[in-house]
């Protein structure tokens, strides 16, 4: 050092003498002293060094050393360092390149991989999303609370549009969380990330991460809201949709999709003819020169299956051929656009005309041949699907012709056995915990297997069987089903299911069976009462009707009225004159349909005396002067001479 430095000296130069250091750093804390130096150089080359114990490893499956890293910066005192990094405050003085590493820094610590947007779509759908595993939100959660929102920000704005795009970036790995995404929009990071869009200067890269931050920002209703204040669809629109970049495109319409939920941009969107724009990115008809790219797809697939709420979408997306391109976008090989096309198909038959439109071009089809598809989510979107489409005498006929009957119920088949497994495997574990002579070290096994026990997907379970539902409403399509080998026998095992929605839905599908005289012997042999009896007492107003239509079909008959009586079945009956929604708000429906049903019950002595001597009389004679129409005339035709119950009233 000393000879280092007369030669400076004898030189007569102020240049600092650069000294060798061959050292293999093994801890970053070493690296997050090394941050703290006055000079810059020695900064920029800690942070580099830093970034590179977060830098490797595969996808999925990160090394243990990035949890090191998360750790050192978490709990060690890194990330208030990275932070003061990023602003003027600096020990090395506000510096481009260092606050660059420090952004990239920060993004992968937070889970780099989870701002993905198609993960986030994942997440927003329900499916767990595996990126998110390795100690990412305890990161995020402490540089939010550390205030590290604020800089990120401030960086929007930067001069060096390197830098601005590192800063969106980083927002879009941050912005996963409600809270969070307030942060942002109270800090004016949406008018920050439109102008930097907009910025003529900026690269296709730094507008797609900018893009990419909307797209998780735009979530908060507050966001949308001022989204529609600045006039933001335009930029969207122009700067995003029509960019000559697939990765813009893609993130583009992500975040136009959320953005479209409320109302004022939704009509900005049909203003500027955003549906034509993402019917022609679909490049899904015959005259269109674009190439096609499934990325694009899948996220124009997504912001079409939002704006098709709204019903002068669905008609211009009829109209603008847009049901063709989604149609031809279910030939795709990609597992992700069928699903998301399925799904703007599915809400677009929210329409009549629609779903005409969707049947004539082969709807009907490709969703029956979908159901056999390897993907689960596109399983259940086709479900989903399908339920719209079958409406009526006639769609019920085409889905009967394609087949769709055996591969519903080979579907529903395959998700019964899941099912099956599942409560096998949680009985087993539960039997092995309850037992006396096991040692901690089995008991913890057991538990810890008990927990990791995942119950299949409800998502799909409840998809299904509102595609029974729907199918089991047609008098053609159920008299198929009964052909079929076991088909309500699933369904009735799936009204045991644990999760009550799912119960519930396989109610509304099973109680259309009790339409039929064929169905409803079957299902007294199923001993379905105590089932339906059961599903009277759920949230679910839709399955409360369903339930009490069921009985009021099963006490049609004197053997169907007999078999009630005995599964004691008039008394929770009678507790549905109160029914309430999950809301607790009065229920009509399923009132008026428990009316019914105890008229219908009361056609013989024995369950007319207990009616009444349940307090069943005297709940109707109230319903009978009470401000709604519909119930008042409904009690007063169940008690009318010659009525046994009138005879045993009077």
């Amino acid at each position: 050092l000393k000879m280092a430095e007369d030669e400076a000296k004898q030189e007569g130069s102020s240049r600092m003498a650069q000294l060798p250091l061959p050292v293999t750093v093994e801890q970053p804390g070493t690296l997050i002293m090394l941050l703290q130096s006055p000079e810059q150089p020695v900064t920029l080359s800690a942070a580099k060094a830093l970034y590179q114990f977060a830098k490797d490893g595969g996808e999925g499956n990160e090394p243990e050393i990035i949890m090191h890293l998360r750790g050192a910066l978490g709990d060690g005192g890194g990330i208030p360092v990275v932070i003061k990094l990023l602003t003027k405050e600096a020990w090395c003085g506000a510096d481009f390149e260092v606050q660059a590493v420090c952004l990239n820094i920060l993004s992968r610590c937070a889970g780099e991989a989870v701002a993905d947007g198609r993960l986030i779509l994942r997440k927003r759908n329900g499916e767990s999303c595996q990126a998110d595993k390795n100690g990412e939100e305890k990161c995020r959660l402490k540089t939010v609370e550390l205030g590290g929102l604020k800089p990120m920000v401030e960086h929007l704005k930067s001069e060096e549009l390197d830098v601005a795009g590192k800063a969106a970036y980083c927002i879009a790995c941050h912005a996963l969380d409600s809270p969070v995404r307030l942060g942002i929009h109270i800090l004016g990071g949406v008018a920050l990330l439109l102008q930097l869009m907009s910025n003529k200067n900026a690269d296709d890269g730094v507008v797609n991460q900018a893009a990419l931050a909307l797209s998780t920002v735009l979530q908060h209703v507050e966001a949308k809201d001022e989204l529609y204040r600045l006039k933001g669809m335009k930029v969207l629109i122009d700067q995003g949709l029509m960019s000559d970049s697939v990765d813009v495109q893609e993130n583009a319409a992500r975040a136009l999709a959320y953005a479209i939920e409320q109302e004022g941009n939704l009509k900005d969107l049909r203003r500027l003819e955003g549906i034509d724009k993402l019917i022609e990115m679909l490049a899904a008809l015959p005259d269109t020169d674009r190439v096609p790219n499934d990325k694009v797809r899948q996220s124009v697939s997504f912001a079409l299956s939002l704006s098709a709420f709204d019903s002068e979408c669905r008609t211009e997306i009829r109209m603008k051929e847009g049901l063709r391109a989604l149609s031809n976008c279910l030939a795709s090989e990609e597992a992700r656009v069928q699903e998301e096309a399925l799904m703007a198909l599915a809400n677009c038959a929210f329409d009549i005309p629609c779903k005409q439109t969707i049947g004539a071009l082969g709807g009907m089809k490709n969703g029956i041949g979908l159901l056999s598809n390897g993907e689960l989510s596109v399983v259940a979107n086709a479900c989903v699907a399908l339920s719209r489409l079958v409406f009526d005498f006639m769609s019920g006929l085409d889905f009967v012709e394609e087949g769709g009957v055996g591969q519903l119920a080979s579907v529903l088949s395959n998700y019964c056995k899941l099912y099956d497994q599942f409560v096998e495997s949680k009985q087993k574990h539960v039997e092995d915990l309850s037992k006396e002579d096991l040692d901690q070290e089995a008991k913890k096994a057991a538990q810890d297997a008990l927990e990791k026990l995942e119950i299949p997907d409800l998502r799909l379970g409840r998809a299904i069987l509102e595609n029974c539902k729907s199918c089991a409403e047609q008098g053609n399509v159920r008299e198929e089903m009964r052909k079929e080998e076991n088909f309500f026998g699933n369904m009735f095992r799936m009204i045991k299911h644990e999760d009550e929605i799912v119960s519930g839905m396989a109610c509304q599908a099973l109680a259309n069976a009790a339409f039929d005289v064929e169905g409803r012997p079957m299902l007294l042999e199923m001993n379905a009462i105590p089932e339906f009896v059961k599903c009277l007492t759920y949230k679910d107003v839709d399955t409360q009707l369903s339930a009490a239509r069921a009985i009021g079909n099963f006490a049609m008959d004197s053997y169907g009225r007999q078999k009630l009586f005995e599964s004691k079945a008039m008394a929770p009956l009678v507790a549905q004159l109160e029914a309430k929604d999950e809301n607790g708000k009065d229920a009509i429906e399923p009132r008026r349909a428990a009316i019914l049903a105890i008229g219908k019950c009361a056609s013989d002595r024995s369950s007319a005396v207990e009616l009444c001597d349940i307090g069943a009389l005297s709940k109707l004679l109230s319903l009978m002067d009470t401000h709604w129409k519909q119930l008042g005339q409904v009690p007063a035709a169940s008690f009318s001479p010659p009525h046994p119950l009138a005879f045993i009233a009077f």
